[in-house]
């Protein structure tokens, strides 16, 4: 929803951001939809930012998938 809002953490394989997130996002796929608002460092391996969307941070990209895995699976 882009209503939604988080504070903190998000960490998954996929994540699609519709709503507000500030802190970390960590995904293997992440997409910021249109109505995504996002002040936060992202750590990920395939990234899509669509035409609208906000965001303010740091990205990384990982190269190693099983890297990515392990701060999934710590979070």
């Amino acid at each position: 929803s882009s209503e939604g809002s988080v504070t903190g953490t998000v960490s998954a394989d996929r994540v699609n951001v519709f709503g507000r997130i500030k802190g970390e996002i960590r995904a293997v796929t992440l997409i910021l939809h249109p109505t995504a608002h996002v002040e936060a460092d992202i750590l990920h391996e395939t990234l899509e930012i669509a035409e609208g969307a906000y965001f303010d941070g740091r990205v990384r990209r990982c190269r190693n998938v099983a890297e990515l895995k392990r701060h999934i699976d710590a979070a």
